[in-house]
């Protein structure tokens, strides 16, 4: 019985956000949905994956967390609206709209040229050298990408090897080096280049705690907790954490 019409009646100015699978409306209203539907009947599955291989889940809660940024954006748009107006809004997000919405290049693709996506793993249709090769140690890994020819020029010459060889062959000079530091010397070099991180090597990442990123917060009777920072530096109201997440019933 809290729908917005019964919210309205109470409160009229009130602004009320609801999140589900397929929206308030429509056909699908009803359905459940968790994060593998979402991805898969967006199409973001059927992009994702190997050559001949299954569609494939991007690895973490995507269509969450970024269902949720949609409406705090969709709040703070309502929020001006009744400050210039004094009326509040019921704003229904249905997440299958949100994921699809972000499938930039596919969805263009097809649009404009009716081509359907490819599932490509880390290939790149476009750009001459990108993929994930193996470096030394315990599934070490490094990303690199070059877009200009002036980016692959310079990895032809850190390398040593042939413009044309690289995206084959570079697995040759990664293989025996540590992904850390080669990323490093080819940034230098003016190669983008990254290694793959674990969730663990992101807690002691140095440019991470030089912009103040993890933050100490303290949980009451969890104790001093990490968490991460705002996402956006505002130079008039960058923002802060100012108390901790609120403990089960508070």
């Amino acid at each position: 019985g809290l729908a917005y019409e019964r919210l309205r009646e109470v409160n009229p100015d009130v602004i009320q956000c609801s999140i589900s699978g397929f929206g308030g409306t429509g056909p699908d209203r009803l359905y459940p949905a968790y994060g593998q539907q979402v991805e898969a009947i967006t199409g973001l599955m059927a992009a994702s994956g190997y050559p001949g291989g299954e569609p494939m889940k991007t690895g973490v809660s995507y269509p969450d967390p970024t269902s949720g940024t949609a409406g705090v954006a969709a709040i703070a748009m309502a929020l001006i609206h009744r400050e210039r107006t004094g009326e509040g809004q019921w704003i229904d997000l249905a997440m299958t709209e949100i994921i699809t919405a972000q499938l930039a290049q596919p969805l263009m693709a097809y649009l404009r040229r009716g081509e359907e996506a490819v599932k490509r793993g880390n290939a790149s249709p476009w750009w001459p050298v990108q993929g994930m090769y193996r470096c030394a140690g315990d599934d070490c890994w490094l990303a690199v990408e070059c877009h200009t020819p002036e980016e692959v020029a310079a990895l032809a010459a850190f390398s040593g090897l042939p413009a044309g060889e690289l995206q084959a062959r570079l697995g040759e000079l990664t293989a025996s080096r540590d992904p850390h530091e080669l990323a490093e010397e080819l940034q230098a070099a003016g190669v983008p280049a990254a290694p793959a991180e674990k969730i663990s090597d992101l807690m002691d990442d140095a440019h991470l705690r030089a912009r103040g990123f993890w933050l100490p917060v303290d949980q009451g009777a969890a104790g001093i907790v990490i968490g991460s920072g705002v996402m956006g530096r505002l130079t008039r109201t960058p923002g802060r954490v100012h108390r901790p997440a609120p403990l089960l019933g508070e």
